[in-house]
């Protein structure tokens, strides 16, 4: 069966256990096993990679080789694993826009905010102390002579409490908010370029109160003026600018998303690439193996979505995190912007429910304050694309413990209808 007229480049040991007439025939065998699995190139050195085959039996001994050095540790030689779309699973594609940014025409000058799907904020006193001793710099003094003072002082907030009052700074982020959703010279990030501010202003600060006074966890803070700390007031700033939205009940066009004119969609068919990361093979999946970054998480998800009586099919979303992977990935990203730069999320799972419903599914244990704008700027894409129409309805899920990941699902089936 190996001799000829058989190509597996996965062979990676080969064991005689039988008599061979003639060297060639041996040296045939051996060729099956040193077919190439990947032409990754290194970007270290330029070249190919290279690949062994372990050959064991006497048959084989008069064969000339070059092996591993043996004086040198072994090299590091993982398993590979080609992870591609199978032709036979086309009925469970997943198909995706490439949302570059959003676009919003305002004709009466109204907006909204749903303010309970915006994500918390958390003041974390723990993280950002409300007071610091701090001792004088030592060193040469001039002036007078006299015994120095190594007195440890307290420096807090004290003084800018005195100076602050909290609607000041609500008034201040309202400003910096309709600045940004008005100001032509934002490009992309700008939704209501050339709109009347002095209409907008007045609905912007309702929303930031509000959103004050039931998305805030002080965290045992004792005054709320910690909130114009500048660490705060741009995370304010962030999600409620990608929060705000047409209000479509007064009669406003809604959220839309600016399709990238290159390349307006990705599928799980373009998925092809080798890895050596674990793998998990697939049964309700279009693309053959999920890949898992960890054993346990994307193990135990994957599990979940093969069994669950409301999945249809789904894709695991790979990002090309290894440099020496091809780049034929899944890459379904979502734009979002943190303290100011702006970055790529790119979620863990594409779920097609039995309802028709996709959900862009992210499993997440501990929360921080990155996953918090991620998250913001997921539901963004989502109502925007659901307001497009153009390639089905759309939901997003976080799964803070895959063991819960069957009822949220469920759940998720029943709301999304």
């Amino acid at each position: 069966m190996l001799t000829e007229g058989w190509d597996a480049n996965n062979v990676t040991q080969i064991l005689g256990l039988r008599a061979f007439g003639s060297q060639l025939l041996c040296e045939q065998v051996v060729g099956r096993g040193l077919r190439r699995v990947s032409y990754d190139v290194n970007p270290e050195t330029g070249m190919l990679k290279a690949e062994y085959v372990d050959v064991y039996g006497i048959p084989f001994s008069v064969i000339p080789f070059k092996g591993r050095a043996t004086q040198q540790p072994e090299p590091d030689d993982k398993p590979i694993t080609q992870v591609k779309a199978l032709p036979e699973r086309v009925a469970m594609e997943i198909r995706f826009p490439n949302v570059e940014s959003y676009v919003m025409e305002l004709k009466r000058n109204r907006v909204r905010c749903n303010l309970p799907e915006v994500e918390e904020l958390r003041i974390q006193t723990m993280q950002n102390p409300l007071s610091v001793f701090v001792q004088p710099q030592v060193g040469v003094r001039e002036g007078h002579v006299g015994s120095p003072s190594f007195e440890m002082k307290e420096q807090n907030r004290e003084d800018y409490y005195a100076n602050h009052h909290l609607q000041t700074i609500l008034f201040e982020i309202s400003r910096q908010i309709v600045a940004r959703l008005t100001d032509p010279q934002e490009e992309k990030r700008a939704k209501f370029r050339y709109q009347a501010r002095h209409e907008l202003f007045p609905q912007v600060l309702q929303i930031v109160e509000r959103y004050v006074q039931t998305r805030v966890d002080w965290s045992g803070a004792n005054d709320p003026r910690e909130l114009g700390l500048q660490l705060y007031a741009d995370q304010v700033l962030e999600r409620l600018c990608d929060a705000i939205e047409p209000d479509e009940s007064s009669g406003e066009p809604p959220l839309l998303p600016v399709i990238n004119r290159f390349r307006p969609h990705g599928s799980t068919s373009e998925v092809i690439f080798n890895t050596t990361r674990p793998c998990h093979p697939t049964q309700r999946s279009h693309i053959d193996n999920v890949v898992l970054d960890t054993l346990t998480w994307e193990r135990s998800a994957s599990f979940t979505l093969e069994a669950s009586r409301v999945v249809n099919f789904y894709a695991r979303n790979d990002d090309g995190a290894s440099p020496s992977e091809e780049t034929s990935h899944l890459d379904f990203g979502i734009p979002y912007e943190m303290l100011g730069v702006s970055h790529i999320f790119y979620p863990d799972f594409l779920v097609r429910l039995l309802n028709g419903v996709t959900v862009i599914l992210e499993i997440k244990g501990m929360l921080g304050e990155r996953e918090e704008a991620k998250f913001q700027a997921a539901r963004r894409w989502v109502s925007a694309v659901n307001n497009w129409g153009r390639m089905g309805k759309w939901a997003f899920h976080v799964c803070r413990d895959p063991q819960m990941l069957g009822r949220e699902l469920e759940y998720v089936a029943t709301a999304a209808r």
